[in-house]
């Protein structure tokens, strides 16, 4: 098992420029009883975004929130695991003209 307890690792922590999306990916070991997981997921954006939102995509999963408002954003997702064998992706849409965002996976778990 690793596990980055609240370490600040660039593999799940990205920066976007202007009107892109940010996104960060990370894989499950593909045998039947790999998972993976994060205890907290942070964003930002440096404005107030025009539909913004993050969506999480693990198998079959798909879990979106809308973000109507810039600054800092936080969730908790302490004790979740994805599916066995399959990508987490975590994408912070694109925030319009001028805005950038950013996107952190704190203490992920790959199991």
């Amino acid at each position: 098992m690793t596990v980055f307890n609240g370490q600040f690792d660039g593999r799940f922590a990205q920066v976007g420029a202007a009107n892109a999306p940010v996104s960060i990916t990370i894989e499950t070991p593909s045998i039947a009883t790999g998972r993976s997981g994060f205890a907290w997921l942070h964003w930002s954006y440096d404005g107030t975004p025009t539909g913004g939102q993050i969506t999480l995509t693990a198998g079959t999963l798909t879990y979106t929130i809308f973000i109507t408002t810039g600054g800092p954003g936080f969730l908790p997702f302490s004790d979740t695991l994805f599916p066995p064998g399959q990508p987490v992706t975590i994408t912070l849409a694109a925030g319009g003209a001028s805005v950038r965002g950013s996107l952190a996976a704190l203490g992920v778990k790959i199991l």
